[in-house]
């Protein structure tokens, strides 16, 4: 270690220098604190040991300087002084200085406060390490974040499919930067499309990595659960929302270590016919405007996948119609509360999605969300938001 002595007076100077280099420390010497000033712009110094009383820049100065300075190590500074005034142990402190050593001092009182000084000196150098990899691990965990978050919205829906009578808008509002909502749209084959809205329960990692598990198992590629080869190996068969819900809840079964699950609705409309047929299971029921009726909920409800081990999951179907409209969604909407400490709940949401009816339904969707913030009034929100709007047209 390094130690820049300021001392004016030559004799002290080079005595201080003898002795120090006796105890083992490398020295630097300067006359006075302009000198001393100059050397350490030059060099960095871990400890600094000056005298106070000094011509041109005293030792109070010199110490003001050196805290002034910008640098990523602490410069630690023992003062040298015959004052013993209480006031002036205080400015030295209040300028900047760590210790003091008066004069006349005995070699051993120095060698102990030096060693004092550089105990601190590595406990800050170990803390700026640790803080150094700290955010070298930040760093890292924020990368992996943002990959694993553009895989999750890799899976969302990109490009809408163009359907005849047929209209469907979505958002997705992860609370943090890794969701558990997730939510598709498919095309299943030229007469079919599916479409699904599922919450993990929990956020974060461990939340979103079901999630994206779940996206692959629902999209329309190899190993999906939506289609699956024909008993006869010729072409393929549409698997009905009840057999999907079943699949999924064998292969993610309940698991104590994990203590995973999620709920989800997963429907499918028949093109041609315009019937939909879909799966509840434990998912907030979805919001139906028959065109000229008043608003309601579609029948249905189930256990959340993954908690009952062979639970049965009951499958529905409806006729849709020309002006009829459906609101999909998970309960980060109906379960948000407002600034009064109310949640808004599910009267609330269809009273705000009812209030959209009249607009085209992308800018209900966005309307609707924009309701869902005004309620909440700036307040944080600790849920995923994810919605699918469906409309059904004409078909010409």
């Amino acid at each position: 270690m390094r130690i820049l002595i300021v001392e004016d007076e030559m004799l002290s100077r080079r005595m201080l220098e003898r002795d120090l280099k006796k105890l083992g420390y490398e020295t630097d010497a300067a006359a006075d604190g302009l000198a001393a000033w100059q050397l350490i712009e030059q060099r960095p110094y871990q400890i600094v040991v000056s005298d106070w009383e000094m011509p041109g820049m005293n030792g109070v100065e010199l110490v003001k300087r050196i805290r002034e300075m910008k640098s990523d190590d602490y410069v630690y500074v023992i003062l040298l002084t015959s004052r013993s005034a209480k006031l002036d142990l205080i400015e030295g402190m209040e300028a900047g200085a760590d210790d003091f050593v008066t004069k006349p001092f005995e070699l051993d009182e120095l060698r102990v406060r030096l060693r004092a000084g550089q105990r601190l000196l590595e406990l800050e150098h170990s803390m700026a390490r640790q803080k150094r990899e700290l955010e070298e691990w930040k760093t890292r965990v924020k990368e992996d974040l943002s990959a694993a978050a553009a895989i999750q919205q890799a899976f969302l829906p990109t490009t809408l499919p163009d359907l005849p009578g047929l209209r469907f808008a979505w958002r997705y509002q992860p609370c943090d930067e890794l969701g558990g909502d997730t939510l598709g749209i498919v095309q299943l084959d030229e007469t079919h499309i599916g479409f699904y809205v599922l919450d993990v329960c929990g956020h974060g990692v461990r939340a979103a990595l079901l999630s994206v598990a779940l996206s692959r198992n629902l999209s329309a590629g190899g190993g999906s659960v939506l289609r699956q080869p024909a008993d006869n190996a010729l072409g393929y068969r549409i698997v009905p929302p009840a057999e999907v819900a079943s699949i999924l809840n064998d292969r993610f079964a309940w698991n104590e270590q994990a203590g995973q699950f999620f709920t989800m609705f997963y429907g499918i409309v028949n093109l041609r016919t315009r019937e939909l047929q879909y799966v509840i299971a434990g998912h907030p029921k979805p919001i139906y405007i028959a065109s000229g009726s008043e608003p309601r909920l579609l029948e249905g409800n189930g256990f959340p996948i993954g908690p009952v081990p062979a639970a049965e999951f009951e499958e529905y179907r409806m006729q849709l119609g020309p002006g009829d409209r459906i609101l999909i969604y998970s309960d980060g909407l109906n379960e948000v509360f407002g600034v009064n400490g109310r949640q808004l709940g599910t009267g609330g949401l269809m009273r705000l999605w009812t209030a959209c009816h009249e607009m085209p339904l992308d800018a209900a969707v966005s309307r609707l969300l924009d309701d869902v913030e005004s309620w909440r009034g700036g307040l944080p929100t600790h849920d995923d938001l994810s919605l699918i709007g469906l409309d059904v047209g004409v078909i010409a």
